[in-house]
């Protein structure tokens, strides 16, 4: 069967078992997120979307997203070679499958669009809806599940591995002023270039082909994508329960900052004065001045856009401040740090998604060893 055309209601496991067992040969690619939504909310904000067409099919919700885009222009035969060109326009339609499952804040889209087609068209979505994040693996913690994939399955093989270099403090490899690096490599040798690689230049994966024999061929991404050729497909969803499981511990700790209401007792009245309750993103080294005047300045990109306001930033000691708005999702917080952490302190609106985002661009621009933890401000 191939990933399209569902009808019927559908629980999500008979929804596996027509994926497990479809007629084609075709890579079924998995987007993972998670949210803090009510699966109400987060089907409402895909019906609203403008370029999602929604059907609900029980447990299962198919979105629908139809393309167009212009050929290469040609022009006329009978016309002389200066004459005015045409465009044929074609039109595609990609169809996606999604289950949220509420209990774990867990949604999944299932697709046969490449892995990036498939990412640019969810985030779409999501860099624009407050409450869902993409099921992010910091890139220490990607790594050590690579690791034990591996000793898990010694006959594993490695066939294709993206690795980019990330800042760590008291490396000793090749050229360490050279800071963007980025490696693609293909071969059945996969997973002892990765460890050399990592080894002499510095370089972490952030996607990888793993082929386990005679159990399962898929490929994971540390951007919580993942495509399943063919084998057992409940081998990688175990695999997606681990990741899901980290992932949660670190939005756990960010949604530790919030806003309490404290009553207070004011003669005959009672009033609930708020309470912000931060949370720290605390270094593994010492920053000098620099590195943060380079962050600041580079808070936008291809990945994160965020906007600081009413910023003060001192040399010396080190005193940062200012107020951090999240442009996708027109979110802020409130931030003060120093040479040895950062503190974040939510505002009304503030969800876990904008602050999470914070903290992936921390570890992957300034110092890859940062840790969330609980505010030691009393």
């Amino acid at each position: 069967m191939p990933l399209q055309g569902l009808t019927g209601k559908h629980t999500f496991e008979s929804f596996l078992v027509k994926v497990h067992h479809r007629d084609t040969n075709e890579e079924i690619r998995i987007l993972a997120y998670v949210s803090n939504l009510t699966p109400e909310r987060l089907f409402d904000s895909m019906k609203r979307f403008p370029t999602f067409h929604v059907t609900e099919l029980g447990e299962i919700v198919e979105v629908r997203i139809e393309r167009s885009s212009d050929s290469e222009s040609k022009p006329r035969e009978e016309e002389s070679s200066d004459s005015e060109t045409v465009s044929a326009q074609t039109s595609t339609t990609s169809t996606y499958y999604c289950h949220f499952n509420r209990r774990r804040g867990l949604l999944l889209c299932f697709t046969t669009d490449t892995l990036e087609e498939a990412g640019r068209t969810m985030d779409r979505f999501v860099n624009h809806t407050n409450g869902i994040f993409p099921l992010w693996i910091h890139p220490i913690t990607f790594d050590k599940i690579r690791r034990e994939i591996q000793s898990k399955n010694p006959d594993s093989i490695i066939s294709e591995f993206h690795a980019h270099r990330y800042k760590m403090d008291g490396e000793d490899v090749i050229r360490p002023n050279y800071e963007e690096r980025y490696f693609k490599y293909m071969a059945d040798d996969g997973r002892f270039t990765l460890d050399e690689l990592s080894k002499a230049y510095g370089v972490l994966p952030t996607s990888i082909l793993f082929n386990i024999l005679n159990v399962c061929k898929f490929r994971i991404t540390n951007m919580g994508r993942f495509a399943f050729a063919h084998g057992d497909l409940d081998f990688l969803f175990n695999i997606i329960n681990e990741v899901l499981a980290k992932v949660l511990e670190t939005k756990a700790l960010i949604e530790k900052a919030k806003i309490e209401f404290i009553p207070v007792n004011m003669g005959r009245k009672e009033v609930k004065l708020p309470k912000v309750i931060p949370v720290d993103i605390v270094f593994s080294r010492e920053i000098d001045f620099s590195e943060v005047e380079r962050l600041v300045d580079n808070m936008s990109g291809e990945d994160f856009n965020f906007e600081i306001f009413d910023m003060l930033l001192m040399p010396g000691s080190i005193h940062l401040s200012g107020t951090i708005v999240d442009r996708n999702k027109n979110i802020g917080f409130n931030i003060t740090g120093n040479s040895e952490k950062i503190t974040l302190s939510p505002r009304k609106d503030t969800n876990f998604d904008s602050m999470m985002q914070f903290y992936k661009m921390i570890t992957e621009r300034l110092d890859l060893k940062a840790e969330i933890r609980a505010s030691t401000i009393p």
